[in-house]
């Protein structure tokens, strides 16, 4: 029954303690164990929940908002400040404490309105403070404690954090604004603030109060990083003990067990190559939407927890992601993969010395890409959809005057076809006209020329690109213009795509992030 009763009340905890326990079979208990613990933030986050429950217990954040009623008139400025109390309340004592305090607290306020209002408005307050205290706690590292963990583990400057924050901050301001005009338009009505606040909390102890502010003080120093937090920790846990050792029996213990929990499970998991493997491989280009799905599925804190643990935490960051060949989604193309399909002619026209290839597309690059085979293969036939060329008036000179070389304008490959490799190609002429004339030519090879596409759409809300996607640098340097980051290989080069000049970008790209640490003593 307590068994039942325990993983009732904590099932997050229960699951972790399952997941860890499951992930100790595949990684037997050893002393990497210890390196999965991030005692900063268990340090910090035990601090701050035990300041916050000293300062609570005092009725503080209860006689906060008791002066700030005071100044009501109007219904709508009272849900205001309910729901306002919650929202930036939040930002520094936590979601769950703010909840925890102005909730209750509310219903107090409310029992003094008229019947009919207090019906009409006690459902949609509490609802508005739950979204306000989630989404108020999301501007501060200290607001929530999965945004202390990530806080912790990013590194970031605290300035960078409530900057990457605010938009989103102050658009669900307005948002909860909105909703409150909304609820109050059909409910407006004058109230007596002297009813709203009449029942006063009892003395509170002002010694403590200041010790509590105090040590909150103690806390910013160590998230902002100027105080060790071993330092801090030691100074809140002596000074509870001291002063007022019951503020330690309402911290919330079960939290600090999800962590360590979950840290186990996590950092099993990371060594266990088949399942690293396989989660890095769905978090790549969709860390946003998975993450949003996972928070949904479990909660906040596990999903922060889990996923982090299969990000990279880094300095300096040279992007080589590289560029994919476009192709023309033909089921063929994917069959002969390697048995005659290709997108790089000077990677693989030298196994075609003497034989018959075709080269799909009408610009630069297949004007470039068949002039280039048109030196090595027998024949070169040139698959053009449209009637023209779009190469460059020099290209198609090159093209049209080369004997080896047969333009087919207004084709269409529609599939390919061979025993054991690439023996011909469907093709159709005029596709959709009265004249529409359906054909096979025979082949050795086919290779695509249609373009590339750079592998940069993870990193374009950060560094700038052309209007193909290919990262843009800073004059003849790998530099993005993001401090520390730099770009090389094919993301950032639309014009030669060789191996040869991307190992020597990637070499000036080292070279760049040397430099950077060490001027800035990373």
């Amino acid at each position: 029954m307590k068994v039942k009763q325990f993983i009732k009340q904590e099932t997050v905890l229960s699951v972790a303690i399952v997941l860890a326990a499951i992930s100790a079979v595949f990684v037997p208990p050893d002393a990497g164990y210890i390196s999965y613990i991030d005692l900063r933030t268990l340090a910090i986050l035990f601090s701050l929940m035990t300041v916050m429950a000293g300062l609570r217990r005092q009725g503080v954040f209860d006689r906060l908002g008791r002066a700030l009623l005071g100044q009501t008139n109007s219904t709508l400025q009272l849900v205001l400040v309910l729901v306002g109390l919650c929202f930036f309340g939040s930002m520094l004592i936590t979601n769950d404490v703010s909840l925890l305090t102005f909730v209750p607290f509310s219903f107090v306020v409310m029992s003094g309105l008229d019947s009919d209002v207090r019906r009409s408005l006690t459902v949609p307050i509490v609802c508005m403070q739950t979204i306000a205290a989630n989404l108020g706690s999301m501007l501060t590292p200290i607001g929530n404690p999965q945004n202390l963990y990530l806080y912790s583990k990013s590194g970031m400057k605290i300035s960078d954090f409530l900057m990457l924050m605010l938009p989103y901050n102050v658009a669900a301001l307005i948002f909860l604004t909105i909703w409150a005009t909304v609820i109050c338009h059909h409910n407006s009505t004058s109230v007596c603030s002297t009813n709203l606040i009449k029942r006063m909390p009892a003395q509170a102890n002002q010694k403590i109060i200041l010790l509590g502010v105090i040590l909150f003080i103690v806390c910013l120093l160590v998230v902002v990083r100027v105080l060790p937090y071993g330092i801090a920790f030691a100074i809140v846990l002596i000074c509870t003990l001291c002063a007022d050792r019951t503020t330690l029996r309402d911290v919330d213990y079960s939290l600090l067990l999800t962590f360590v929990a979950f840290f186990v499970f996590i950092g099993n998991l990371g060594r266990i190559p088949a399942f690293s493997n396989w989660l890095q491989s769905i978090l790549a280009g969709r860390e946003v939407i998975v993450a949003v799905l996972a928070s949904q599925v479990t909660s906040n804190v596990p999903a922060a927890l889990l996923l982090s643990g299969f990000t990279v935490k880094t300095d300096a960051l040279i992007i080589a992601t590289g560029a994919t060949a476009k192709y023309l989604g033909l089921d063929d193309e994917k069959k002969y993969a390697g048995m005659g399909v290709s997108a790089c002619a000077t990677c693989d026209g030298f196994f075609y010395r003497k034989k018959t290839v075709a080269v799909v597309g009408g610009g630069d690059t297949a004007c470039e890409e068949a002039t280039y085979l048109a030196g090595l293969a027998a024949k070169v036939y040139l698959l053009v959809r449209k009637p023209f060329l779009r190469a460059s008036k020099i290209m198609q000179e090159r093209v049209l005057e080369n004997p080896k070389i047969e333009v087919l304008f207004e084709h269409n490959a529609e599939g390919l076809f061979g025993e054991n490799g690439v023996e011909g190609v469907h093709v159709v002429k005029r596709k959709g006209e009265a004249d529409e004339q359906h054909y096979d030519i025979a082949i050795d090879g086919f290779f695509l020329a249609i373009g590339h596409k750079p592998n940069s759409d993870i990193f374009k809300p950060w560094v700038k690109t052309d209007e193909t996607g290919y990262i843009l640098t800073e004059g003849d340097s790998p530099r993005t213009g993001v401090p520390g980051v730099f770009a090389a290989g094919d993301v950032a080069d639309p014009h030669y795509r060789q191996a040869i000049t991307a190992a020597g970008s990637g070499c000036k790209a080292a070279i760049e992030a040397e430099r950077y640490l060490a001027e800035h003593k990373l």
